[in-house]
């Protein structure tokens, strides 16, 4: 039977500028699979042993893509600094030491065993009372950590239901699928829009910032949303702002082109 025991989880971990990072570029889904990682290191004894079908196995526990597991992993260990790796192991220092620790409260409390079995009642007597004392930090630490592992088991298995299989794009991502596609969408005003609205289409989480896209374009192909300037040219309407045609890049400023009021 396997044991199982808690770790320590810092009530503020999600305030570390690494965790920071992480959240802004996968939001909570990304920084709940970040635990439950952390959770499968410390089951297989503080390393998660590399093998052919390693993301394989964790995308189907996760229940996720793993296209979405590889990426989040790779962001991890080469942009967040979150992860380390070699040829045969994927780590987290922090694992490492939440396992060494616990070993040192193992090696306190067989201590105190061995103390029970000395025949001099005097040497007994004192060394107990310092493990006392010890342990009762220990034990104390323990219950505070059981409460914060259920709290945090929860608010992760919210998270990863919440959207885990969609990722927001960057904005070069945008930039490259527009010029393929030859809309003139103004990507930075996409990923503005939506970043303002929690990448929310309705009261629904998206799922498919491509296909997003392709309502944008559809929607400025009406011709309600394109007017001749008087100066020459035309301007289109990019939900609620108005662009040069030909160079969407270029935002109209209203208060010059009665027109567009």
């Amino acid at each position: 039977m396997k044991e199982s025991y808690y770790f320590p989880h810092d009530y503020n971990a999600k305030n570390d500028p690494k965790c920071q990072a992480l959240i802004n570029d996968f939001n909570y889904e990304g920084y709940g699979l970040y635990w439950r990682i952390i959770e499968i290191m410390h089951e297989q004894g503080g390393k998660i042993k590399k093998f052919p079908k390693l993301y394989d196995g964790l995308a189907y526990q996760f229940n996720i893509k793993k296209e979405l597991l590889v990426k989040l992993i790779e962001a991890m260990l080469h942009e967040y600094e979150l992860l380390l790796q070699d040829e045969n192991y994927i780590w987290s220092n922090r694992v490492l030491r939440n396992i060494e620790e616990r070993k040192q409260k193992y090696l306190l409390r067989s201590e105190a065993g061995r103390l029970g079995g000395l025949k001099s009642g005097k040497i007994r007597s004192k060394t107990k009372q310092w493990l006392k004392q010890n342990e009762a930090v220990v034990e104390a630490n323990e219950a505070k950590e059981r409460k914060r592992k259920e709290k945090k088991r929860k608010e992760m298995k919210e998270l990863i239901i919440k959207g885990k299989n969609f990722i927001p794009p960057k904005l070069e991502e945008v930039k490259k699928y527009c010029d393929e596609r030859k809309n003139e969408i103004n990507s930075e005003h996409f990923i503005n829009y939506y970043e303002s609205r929690g990448w929310m289409i309705g009261k629904n989480k998206m799922k498919n910032w491509q296909a997003a896209v392709r309502t944008w374009e559809n929607n400025n192909k009406d011709n309600k949303n394109r007017i001749k300037l008087h100066d020459g040219g035309y301007a289109i309407n990019r939900f609620g702002s108005w662009v040069l045609e030909g160079n969407p890049d270029i935002i109209i400023n209203t208060k010059n082109y009665p027109e567009l009021k």
